[in-house]
């Protein structure tokens, strides 16, 4: 899912669960594989609306934060992993859940080409701001754009591509109608919030914090963010309007710092609000509810990269 996520969204969580389903997995798996695979593109991937926003408000280069974004992706990765395979000890799977099926060549090579072509597009990504200093969100939409008619122009295939063209104008885009609003409506939300009473007596609050302690200023934040999120108030309001509202000079970090600490924290409201996409579809795959689904299954790991994330940026600055 790591590889499968930046550009596929909750596509990934559906294309596994269709691959997994008939092995009848064990809910708490599910749950846990799901939300530690996919929490770590909200981190770094530019085709999230999460990178790609809170860069845009710190006025971040994209070039400048991904070395930071993937490494703290590839902790969390690896500390969700380590905590699986303890909770594996104690949980041992069913036999007939463990079997191995090994992939045939033919599949190992398609799996290596999704790889590559997500190297590719986000290696794309990054030489086109280095040239143009565009924002990320304008060059995902160019890139988005451009790689269907690149794929046209290469195979000479225009009749197979004008179908799936034509009924995504037709059926696609009417299914969206929901998020387009969810997104606009979160958007203007915290817009509408910048320069308020109420989002500066937060941001006040949180610069005062700072000066005392930047680890009580960054639970603050997540303490913040995951009350707003909780209730189900989408995250590009909660974290939107902090990115708009804080000054990474008054706090006394870096902007990248404080870029970190706003992605991790929409990383883990993500996983934890059972409000958010990700966390109803987990629930529903795996049978179980959002709470459990968040709080129970991943609470210790999603809690364990909270502290440790906390300190790195710390020391980061």
């Amino acid at each position: 899912m790591f590889f499968l996520t930046p550009i596929l969204n909750l596509g990934s969580v559906r294309i596994i669960n269709e691959f997994l389903e008939e092995l009848k997995l064990p809910s708490a798996l599910s749950a846990k594989g799901y939300l530690v695979g996919f929490s770590t593109a909200v981190m770094w991937s530019p085709y999230f609306a999460s990178v790609s926003l809170v860069l845009h408000y710190l006025n971040i280069a994209y070039k400048d934060y991904i070395i930071f974004g993937i490494g703290l992706s590839l902790l969390s990765l690896v500390i969700g992993n380590i905590l699986f395979a303890i909770w594996e000890k104690r949980h041992p799977l069913p036999k007939e859940s463990g079997n191995l099926v090994t992939l045939e060549k033919r599949d190992r090579n398609q799996l290596f080409k999704l790889v590559f072509f997500v190297i590719i597009l986000i290696g794309s990504c990054l030489v086109i701001e280095n040239i143009t200093n565009w924002s990320m969100i304008v060059i995902v939409c160019l890139v988005s754009i451009l790689i269907p008619l690149l794929f046209g122009l290469q195979s000479k295939r225009w009749k197979e591509l004008i179908p799936p063209l034509v009924d995504f104008r037709d059926r696609t885009v009417l299914m969206l109608n929901n998020e387009i609003m969810l997104f606009m409506s979160a958007g203007m939300l915290a817009f509408a919030m910048k320069g308020t009473a109420a989002a500066n007596g937060v941001s006040q609050f949180l610069t005062n914090l700072a000066q005392q302690s930047f680890i009580l200023f960054a639970l603050a934040v997540m303490v913040i963010v995951l009350s707003i999120t909780y209730i189900g108030i989408h995250q590009i309001a909660a974290v939107g309007a902090l990115a708009m509202q804080l000054n990474a000079a008054e706090i006394g970090i870096s902007n990248i710092s404080l870029a970190l600490l706003l992605l991790l924290t929409w990383s883990i409201s993500t996983a934890l609000s059972p409000f958010s996409g990700l966390n109803l579809m987990v629930s529903r795959f795996a049978g179980i509810s959002g709470v459990q689904t968040g709080l129970r299954f991943n609470g210790l790991h999603l809690s364990v990269i909270a502290i440790i994330g906390i300190g790195i940026i710390s020391i980061i600055g």
